[in-house]
């Protein structure tokens, strides 16, 4: 009986298996059936059968829309420095903050201030030092010197008057001696009068004429004297002068350093406050940061006066141009608000973005709107509108290849397909305007599938 049940046991299981094989026989019938129904390209022999889809030519009405995403950005953000070092010691605010006209952004360190009360204190003490130079050169050993120039000079020219003076007595003097000496030789010769007197006439006349050339000379050399102290007075006069000019110079330097301690001071010494009502736009800064003069701290931009920044690839930028309308979308949640816009400006040059992976060249666009409630930051959608253009000839726009910059398309004919050069008219992001093909052309939609010549089957 046992043996009788092994042998029953045994051909069940044989039959289990041979069910189970036959199973998985079908199931891989089944799946090479679906796989050779799912794969539509036939091989005739010599030159496979593709499986395309394919559109037609079709009449119909474009309107050259364009679709793009931007970012709402301030149109100008007014920038904040100092002009003087500081310490940040508190932050009040943070990008994006909407902030009024007088509130509190940035406190800075005690420490600022202390350092600018000690360059305070030494700036009054410059002060007055250049106080005291400037009175010892009103009545100091220069100002005394100049004086006691000025009495010699005044002098001098006194003697050079009274030698002037002197000069024509000595010169009557000498030529009555010389009329008389020559008389007296006259008288010698008629033996009127001794020699003895004639001798005496002549000497008195000759000590005249001497102290006449004596007189000259030294009216010359105090002339020449007179000039150099006259130059030399005038020459100390400048210096006396340059040197007050110098110090009064300094002296109002000082003034205005102090003056400008003295600001920065009462501005170190309160917090720094918003110049406008607005919004936070850029912070540079943080806590302990030492900013020095001249460094930005944070830039704020006007509330609503705002607009979309767009970076539109260069291919689909030579649509667009200055003044067509455009409409904004903005999104809130599951709320949608539709904004009028402008296009602003077109950037003229073209720049590359991404990284080592990727790169595109893009045209900056800039879009207008007078409406306050965009908001700086988001996100939004931007329709710029183009015409509207009816009955044209228009196909899919990735049924284009372009080979040496001229476009292609691959039309069906005889169930082949051909390479057929296109002329472009209109066309936007989706449609393409065609102007050389007929209505009712058969094109491969997608023609990177196929090449020229190759024998198709149209796939539904």
């Amino acid at each position: 009986m046992a043996q009788t049940n092994k042998v029953v046991r045994f051909v069940l299981e044989d039959r289990y298996m041979k069910t189970n094989k036959i199973i998985l026989l079908a199931l891989i019938i089944a799946i090479g059936g679906i796989f050779m129904m799912k794969n539509e390209d036939v091989d005739d022999g010599s030159r496979a059968i593709k499986a395309v889809k394919i559109s037609t030519v079709k009449t119909g009405d474009l309107n050259e829309s364009l679709f793009f995403e931007g970012v709402v950005t301030p149109r100008e953000s007014i920038p904040i420095y100092l002009n003087f070092p500081v310490i940040v010691d508190k932050i009040l605010v943070r990008e994006g903050t909407e902030v009024e006209k007088g509130e509190e952004l940035i406190i800075f360190s005690p420490s600022t201030k202390i350092n600018f009360e000690r360059e305070l204190q030494m700036a009054e003490l410059d002060i007055k030092n250049i106080e005291l130079q400037l009175a010892d050169l009103n009545s100091g050993s220069i100002k005394l010197e100049l004086e006691s120039r000025k009495l010699e000079i005044k002098t001098l020219n006194e003697d050079i008057k009274a030698l002037n003076r002197q000069l024509s007595i000595i010169i009557f003097e000498a030529k009555n001696s010389r009329k008389e000496a020559n008389a007296k030789m006259k008288l010698l010769d008629n033996d009127a009068i001794s020699s003895t007197d004639v001798n005496m006439a002549i000497t008195a006349a000759n000590r005249n004429e001497m102290e006449v050339v004596d007189t000259k000379t030294a009216l010359e050399l105090s002339k020449q004297k007179y000039e150099l102290m006259i130059s030399s007075y005038e020459r100390l006069k400048r210096e006396l002068n340059l040197q007050k000019l110098r110090i009064e110079g300094e002296y109002q330097k000082q003034k205005l350093k102090k003056q400008d301690i003295e600001e920065k001071l009462e501005k170190v010494g309160k917090p720094l406050t918003a110049p406008i009502n607005g919004i936070i736009t850029e912070l540079l800064v943080e806590k302990g940061t030492h900013a020095g003069a001249g460094i930005k701290l944070l830039s704020i931009a006007a509330i609503g006066d705002n607009m979309v920044k767009l970076n539109i690839p260069v291919q689909q930028a030579k649509w667009i141009r200055k003044g067509q309308n455009s409409k904004i979308i903005v999104r809130e949640g599951f709320e949608e608000q539709v904004v009028s816009g402008r296009v602003e400006s077109v950037a003229r040059v073209a720049k590359t973005i991404g990284g080592a992976d990727y790169t595109e060249r893009i045209i900056e666009v800039e879009i207008s709107s007078n409406n306050k409630n965009l908001k700086l930051g988001y996100s939004v959608g931007v329709e710029i509108e183009g015409e509207n253009r009816i009955n044209l000839k228009l196909i899919d726009a990735f049924s284009i290849f372009q080979e040496d910059e001229k476009n292609y398309v691959y039309t069906v004919e005889d169930n082949r397909v051909k390479k057929t050069l296109v002329e472009i008219g209109a066309k936007t992001v989706s449609k393409f305007e065609v102007l050389n093909l007929a209505e009712g052309t058969q094109i491969v939609v997608n023609p990177f599938k196929v090449k020229d010549g190759d024998r198709i089957k149209i796939r539904k």
